[in-house]
């Protein structure tokens, strides 16, 4: 069984070895996963303790705890603020990198290939990718880092919830993997439309095309997006419901860990908390996967134009 996560994940590596594997693109790259870092050990580990020294301190009246949580709380207010400029490189090295593909695809681009689909590629495809790479970087990176570190936290906190914690990770690829077979399909439709479209219209304001070939684009176009949309809310819906039942799944046995006396009610507090820093942020890591997922079909065009091929080779599905 072939695994879609996998193979969006190995063609978006040779894409970036082909296309962007430089050292100003690399620094941009490094300079945010820095930041994604840090915020990750501010968000899923010391706003969830602060938490806990908070509640400790309320409960047993620990100068120290409050002192702990207020310094906790005021080094992730610098960490949020004082990481955004890291991610000036890198966004810098996303907008380079789209002139620099556009501009080694046009010359290297052969002569007599179909102009509706070269416009396309070049007008719109390579901004697709690279915005949606960028975006998926900025999106799956820093959520699944603050998920990992938040499970560290409930492990931490409360054993019994960590190991359940742990457990339930995985079923969320359930839900990715039937989107990333969807997506593809759909996005197969609404790219070749939308580069023959882009081609038809410059040809109808020239008047060398007809009305009937422009509006043939245009409904084609929109059947792939509506398919896109079907899948958007496909994932969405059952995503959500993962992110949020099993954080209040996993409250209730807290409850009960408490009414055992095998857990403080501080600790349940930064437990609660950082569950909500797992599970809804895997869901946004995953929507990253997703996204990289719509770009499958455009890098493939990408990939294959500067090879000299001229048509798609779509995955047998």
């Amino acid at each position: 069984m072939r695994l879609r996560t996998a193979e969006t994940l190995s063609l978006a590596a040779r894409f970036y070895r082909r296309y962007l594997w430089n050292w100003d693109v690399t620094a941009g790259f490094l300079a945010a996963l820095v930041a994604f870092v840090l915020r990750a050990y501010a968000s899923g580990s010391l706003i969830p303790l602060s938490i806990t020294n908070i509640v400790n301190y309320l409960e047993q009246d620990n100068g120290h705890g409050l002192r702990r949580a207020i310094l906790m709380l005021a080094a992730s207010a610098v960490i949020f603020s004082a990481t955004e400029w890291l991610f000036r490189p890198f966004w810098a090295s996303i907008a380079r990198g789209i002139a620099n593909i556009k501009a080694r695809l046009i010359s290297g681009a052969p002569r007599g290939q179909d102009p509706s689909d070269l416009v396309g590629r070049l007008a719109s495809d390579v901004d697709f990718v690279m915005w949606n790479v960028g975006g998926m970087y900025t999106t799956f990176v820093p959520n699944l880092l603050t998920a990992l570190v938040a499970t560290a936290t409930v492990w931490q906190l409360s054993e019994p919830m960590g190991v359940v914690t742990v457990a339930a990770l995985p079923i969320s690829l359930l839900i990715l993997e039937p989107y990333l077979a969807g997506v593809e399909r759909a996005r197969t439709v609404e790219r070749r439309y939308y580069s023959e479209l882009v081609h038809r219209l410059e040809e109808r304001l020239k008047g060398t095309a007809s009305d009937e070939d422009f509006v043939r684009s245009v409904r084609m176009w929109e059947k792939g997006m509506v398919r896109q949309v079907h899948y958007d809310r496909f994932y969405w819906s059952l995503s959500l419901l993962y992110g949020y039942a099993l954080p209040a799944t996993l409250a209730v046995m807290g409850v009960g860990e408490v009414r055992a006396r095998r857990l403080s009610i501080g600790a349940l507090a930064g437990a609660l908390y950082a569950l909500f820093s797992v599970f809804p942020p895997l869901v946004n890591a995953l929507w990253g996967l997703c996204v990289l997922g719509q770009s499958v079909v455009p890098m493939r065009r990408i990939m294959e134009m500067s090879e000299g091929r001229q048509e798609v080779k779509a995955t047998a599905l």
